[in-house]
């Protein structure tokens, strides 16, 4: 379990729940992965309450009850969360899910707040898959009773695409009708690819309204979510998209080139780490994230100590230094860049590149909301190009895409454009995680549409943890290293998951080119090691880091969603006897459960890593027949014959 997961806390358990064609599974008293004759037709249907600063209560439930029949299936139960650092923030649920049929499911609570009850929200969340949603129609009915035929959006837009929502109608196959219906508040429905969640979400309240806001001491108010299903196909083929065992895998042909790999280092680096200077080097990252911000007292005194650090690791590494710049706003950023200059030339420390955000800009500004005063970016990038004119500048956010997509930089002023991305934004369970890898392609398509098909593109950092809260006024301290959204503390950093997330992650955005991933911050929650123990994400950090800039494959893999599968070159990597280099495979396991894999064209295949339960194998050994067996969340890299 601490192998696999970096804790011993075990997942959570579902227990499937049948009625006919309808499926789905109860986890944590909320529904998820709701299917019809093998379709998934919703992700999930969950009851969430947050705190003030958008953290997630821990539902505790009580007298649970489910009876099955033979057309249905019925679920009660009561549950109560209570605020650890404030007793009297509590609030008690009474639950009903009802399913009458394949065809009618009704899920219903009645809350009461115990006292006066301070919430960011508290209410239902339905999420709707990518699969047969994106680019596709809808029929919305709204909550003043008008109707309105529309689509769910294909690229990622920075405002909410249906509000004032009482009713979406979806058709996840030609004949099948999904109608979802809300009652008891105002919903409204967000595309959460922003934040690399795999859904639409279609929530309460309106980002518009205020929050948090206060639930009024005990007095109930009752919510329900309704599903209906209308199938009119012929013929309809049951599990139509289940997995197929085992999965099969072809390499095609170049695509483009393996993104450069870097790391991020504050000055609060342990510098008398000896330990963090070697790894460092065995991973020699093509980029150095120098991160700098004023905000958190760094001065001239965190720019020398920067510099000691990247002059520590010796000049035999070749890495890219750029500067991270949260800029302060309470000066003219005449005068903060100017300030920059001067403390770096007083220390030396020499940078290649320059990346600037406003430090406001790291907190999210909702559509609909009053964006915080700040001088224009034309001002910032511009004030910068004239002290820095011998520097790269780039823009973007510190943050994540979805701050990029909100506030748009101007392209001609700048060089590169970057921002991040966490898995934890919303929920941290194993499945949620693994399904953000599911967004890539939208997030980085969206972003080529924002900055141009030539704009050079940088993500930094891809994590599954949180380095900074933008929703909220502090990260969600997580000691007991639970599965915790919104924290930078995820336990499975330093387990098998981790390496093969990664593996997932770059197999996503292999679509579009993207110049650099930054994938750790260095003695940090986040880093790709700790002071006893080499974490299998070093591994697959340092195999990526060594093909950086390399000739990437298109690896056609069927099942993508239970393998991720990434081809490339490396530069010493073996070669066949008229000197074409053989390409390597990185494979991995997204699920629970053991996977078969076949490769195609597997002629004088080989294993040279293996990360799985047993350990961390380095041995090499022939693939006999092109059959892979990859254990769960386990990853292998393979040569491949030519």
């Amino acid at each position: 379990m601490v192998r696999r997961f970096g804790t011993t806390e075990p997942p959570v358990e579902a227990r499937r729940l049948c009625a006919g064609r309808l499926e789905a599974d109860l986890a944590d008293g909320q529904l998820r992965s709701i299917r019809y004759g093998g379709i998934e037709i919703i992700r999930g249907i969950s009851y969430v309450i947050r705190d003030k600063d958008w953290g997630s209560y821990t539902l505790n439930s009580s007298e649970l009850h489910v009876t099955e029949t033979r057309g249905g299936f019925f679920v009660r139960y009561e549950a109560s969360c209570v605020d650890t650092e404030n007793s009297e923030q509590a609030i008690n649920l009474s639950v009903r899910i009802e399913c009458f049929n394949e065809h009618d499911l009704i899920f219903e609570v009645t809350a009461c707040p115990v006292k006066d009850f301070v919430t960011a929200r508290c209410g239902f969340t339905i999420l709707h898959p990518l699969n047969g949603t994106v680019g596709q129609p809808a029929l919305v009915n709204h909550a003043d009773g008008s109707e309105e035929k529309t689509y769910f959006s294909d690229l990622i837009e920075p405002w909410q695409p249906f509000k004032n929502v009482r009713a979406i109608t979806h058709y996840p196959k030609d004949g099948l009708c999904v109608s979802c219906r809300m009652e008891g508040d105002v919903f409204e429905t967000e595309d959460q690819r922003a934040w690399s969640d795999a859904s639409f979400k279609t929530y309460v309240r309106p980002l518009a309204l205020p929050w948090p806001y206060i639930l009024p001491e005990k007095k109930p108010f009752k919510q329900s979510v309704r599903l209906r299903i209308r199938d009119e196909r012929n013929g309809i083929k049951e599990g139509e998209d289940q997995s197929l065992s085992p999965a099969t895998l072809k390499l095609g042909p170049p695509i483009g080139r393996m993104p450069d790999i870097g790391l991020i280092l504050t000055p609060e680096v342990a510098l008398s780490q000896q330990m963090t200077r070697e790894r460092i080097r065995e991973i020699n990252p093509r980029l150095l994230l120098l991160h700098y911000d004023p905000a958190a007292g760094h001065d001239r005194a965190a720019l020398q100590r920067l510099k000691t650090l990247t002059d520590h690791l010796g000049d035999d590494l070749s890495f890219h230094k750029r500067l991270e710049f949260a800029v302060p706003i309470d000066e003219a950023p005449q005068i903060v860049i100017t300030r920059l200059r001067a403390d770096l030339d007083a220390t030396g420390l020499k940078i290649d590149s320059l990346m600037l955000c406003p430090d406001v800009d790291r907190q999210s500004t909702p559509p609909g909301s009053a964006w915080p005063a700040c001088p224009s970016l034309e001002t910032i990038y511009a004030a910068a190009r004239t002290i820095f004119p011998d520097l790269l500048l780039g823009g973007g956010m510190m943050s994540y895409f979805t701050e990029l997509n909100r506030k748009r930089p101007p392209r001609e002023l700048l060089d590169f454009v970057a921002h991040g991305t966490s898995a934890i934004v919303h929920a941290a369970d194993d499945l949620s995680v693994m399904q953000t890898l599911q967004t890539l392609p939208d997030i980085t398509r969206s972003t080529r549409q924002i900055i141009g098909v030539s704009m050079p593109y940088h993500i930094a950092p891809a994590s599954i943890a949180m380095r900074q809260n933008p929703y909220g006024a502090r990260l969600i301290p997580n000691p007991a290293r639970h599965r915790q959204p919104m924290t930078d503390r995820d336990p499975r950093q330093a387990g098998t998951f981790a390496a093969a997330w990664q593996v997932g992650y770059f197999a996503g955005i292999a679509s579009e080119t993207v110049e650099s991933v930054t994938v750790g911050i260095v003695d940090t929650p986040m880093s790709l090691w700790d002071r006893e123990t080499i974490f299998p994400i070093h591994h697959t950090s340092r195999v990526l880091s060594e093909a950086s800039g390399r000739t990437s494959y298109a690896c056609q893999l069927d099942n993508s969603h239970i393998f991720s599968a990434l081809a490339f070159e490396k530069p010493y990597g073996a070669r066949r006897a008229d000197g074409v280099s053989c390409p390597h495979l990185l494979l991995s396991n997204l699920t629970d459960e053991p996977q078969e894999l076949i490769i195609d064209d597997h002629r004088e295949a080989r294993i040279i890593m293996r990360l799985d339960d047993e350990g961390d194998d380095f041995s090499e050994r022939p693939l006999r027949d092109g059959y892979v067996t990859l254990s769960p969340y386990a990853t292998m890299l393979v040569v491949l014959g030519l």
